[in-house]
């Protein structure tokens, strides 16, 4: 399907690759519209980011500095709430194959990718923990 609208290519590892696959397939979805509807989902933040980007480049230096301080701050109070996030999806995942197994469904492994947890909120293995109650 032929289309004016711009392209873009993407490099990214086999196991990436696979699992985008995968995802699409299983979807519905072609490649490139899971990647365009991710992208769609994340870009009122990187507009926000952007913006901030571009007025930190006009700062004066010391401006900079704090710019960069607050950016800082601000990361470690966001990533106690991704990681957080992440293991709420984690018992969710658990909980349903729980009640799959009840039910007596097959229950496919884990989908651990070998990847590390993107957060890393993950134990020894990488995988996000549960939090601490």
């Amino acid at each position: 399907m032929a289309t004016e609208k711009p392209r873009v290519a993407v490099t990214m590892e086999q196991g990436e690759y696979e699992m985008l696959s995968a995802f699409a397939a299983r979807q519905g979805m072609s490649r490139g519209a899971v990647l365009r509807d991710l992208w769609l989902m994340a870009s009122p933040v990187m507009v926000r980011v952007l913006k901030l980007l571009e007025e930190a480049e006009r700062a004066k230096d010391s401006v900079r500095d704090g710019i960069r301080q607050a950016a800082i701050d601000a990361e470690a109070q966001m990533m106690p709430m991704a990681r957080e996030a992440l293991a709420n999806f984690d018992l969710f995942e658990e909980a349903i194959r729980e009640s799959m197994r009840e039910a007596g469904g097959a229950v496919e492994a884990a989908t651990d990718t070998g990847a590390p947890c993107a957060t890393g909120a993950g134990g020894a293995d990488g995988r996000a923990k549960p939090p601490s109650m």
